[in-house]
């Protein structure tokens, strides 16, 4: 009986431990806080973008912090303009990454409208890809946030969408840039009506081939900012 109970006892201590670093994870997701999974590894082709798009992001939002300082560059460079600068420098941004990815027909449009950021997306909702149409969307409503953190998150969700734009491209043979072939066929997978919303399953949404990928790439790209 008592080692039935300290079985049981050590399941549940093990449940509670992977929720707290579920819900960790969700939280650091939401406020911009961007970490790469260790093992995580991209193509030298991929990494030489990874490097184009920092120097980008330089270039629109300054030099990025030293690793041990906690400023966040990017929020704060946001911060310091009008939301309608605000939107008009991270739409620059997207087209700027666009170009980079060699991804002209895209376009970004940056929106609160219920038809696109539908009930709780609104609130929850940073920025979402129309893949058929080419639209990467931003959510108007998080740029008119004060906090830096949130701004942050903005930029990063803009690197983000432009990396499942990138997938997506790169699934349909649109895409100029060398994907390797197995990464190109495991995002296929997932895309080809295998793909998770948020709404069913957040954790199987959050672990799920495409999501890792474009979070892995956008903390790689923001980190320091």
């Amino acid at each position: 009986m008592v080692s039935v109970l300290l079985q049981t006892v050590a399941e549940v201590k093990a449940e509670v431990r992977r929720r707290f670093a579920w819900v960790y994870e969700k939280l650091g997701a939401f406020l911009g806080v961007s970490r790469k999974n260790r093992e995580y590894v991209l193509s030298e082709e991929e990494m030489c973008l990874v490097r184009q798009a920092r120097q980008t992001a330089e270039r629109f939002f300054g030099m990025p912090a030293e690793p041990d300082e906690t400023a966040s560059v990017a929020g704060e460079t946001m911060a310091a303009l009008s939301p309608g600068r605000r939107m008009a420098l991270i739409e620059d941004f997207v087209y700027a990454l666009l170009d980079l990815y060699g991804m002209s027909a895209c376009d970004v449009i940056i929106t609160d409208s219920d038809q696109i950021f539908s009930g709780a997306e609104i609130a929850s909702c940073v920025g979402k890809c129309g893949f058929e149409d080419g639209l990467i969307y931003l959510n108007s409503h998080f740029l008119f946030q004060e906090d830096e953190r949130i701004l942050r998150k903005c930029v990063v969700s803009a690197i983000h969408e432009a990396r499942h734009m990138m997938q997506w491209q790169a699934v349909c043979g649109k895409l100029e840039l060398y994907i390797p072939g197995g990464q190109v066929e495991i995002w296929r997978r997932n895309l080809s009506g295998n793909y998770i919303r948020s709404a069913m399953d957040f954790e199987a949404y959050y672990n799920q081939p495409v999501e890792a990928d474009a979070r892995n790439f956008a903390a790689l790209v923001m980190e320091g900012f």
